[in-house]
């Protein structure tokens, strides 16, 4: 990763997140979301189809230029583990929205 990369650290327990819940950037701009949770989850950032896993105790990155201008969600599917199942399993949640701005 370049470590000039602005890095948005997005932090969320008991599936609410940290923040106001909007980022917003500039067309052309470098973006990287790192990622920690307290428990398993698939997150999607929509308009940009990028998927990650993201497992409790582990911080991943989800890194990208911001192409696209608009407001897109970043969700998350499948909290928790194995022991849910059902509706449970695999309801969505919007964590955050990116807002990308024209330059």
């Amino acid at each position: 990763m370049n470590p000039n990369l602005p890095v948005y650290p997005t932090l969320f327990s008991r599936r609410k997140v940290e923040g106001d819940g909007v980022l917003r950037v500039k067309q052309g701009d470098m973006v990287s979301l790192s990622w920690a949770t307290d428990e398993a989850v698939d997150l999607h950032l929509h308009g940009y189809d990028i998927k990650q896993k993201v497992g409790p105790g582990k911080m991943v990155n989800m890194a990208f230029i911001a192409r696209a201008t608009g407001r897109f969600a970043v969700s998350a599917h499948g909290f928790g583990d194995s022991h849910e199942h059902g509706l449970l399993k695999s309801r969505e949640t919007t964590l955050i929205y990116l807002e990308v701005h024209p330059r």
